[in-house]
């Protein structure tokens, strides 16, 4: 078990994958999941959740990568597709590995897939 934190911070850091498991189906959740990752980014500093925001910006920035690329490649075909299930596939199952392990006191995994 990892060292306690704030609870009021747990919940902040809970909040952001709400936000981003909301943003999958709404886009705009996911815009202000951002907004407030980066807004609460330094309070987590020096704390086991600083693990979970930086897993937080690196699952963004590889959403974020995805969806530049299915644009750039929309006009080929079965790309977009195939594109769009490896967004699909890593979405979910990023943002339910990093939100268990935060759900069970852990530190989020360092790597980027």
């Amino acid at each position: 078990m990892a060292p306690s934190v704030d609870p009021a911070l747990v919940n902040s850091v809970h909040r952001n994958y709400m936000w981003f498991a909301l943003g999958f189906f709404m886009p705009l959740f996911t815009l202000w999941g951002i907004y407030q990752l980066f807004s609460n980014r330094s309070a987590t500093a020096g704390t086991w959740l600083q693990s979970h925001t930086d897993f937080q910006v690196r699952f963004i920035s590889v959403v974020m990568g995805l969806l530049a690329l299915g644009l750039i490649l929309h006009k080929m075909p079965l790309i977009p597709i195939f594109i769009f299930v490896a967004f699909w596939t890593f979405y979910m199952l990023r943002l339910a590995r990093g939100w268990c392990a935060l759900g069970s006191g852990e530190e989020a995994d360092a790597g980027w897939v």
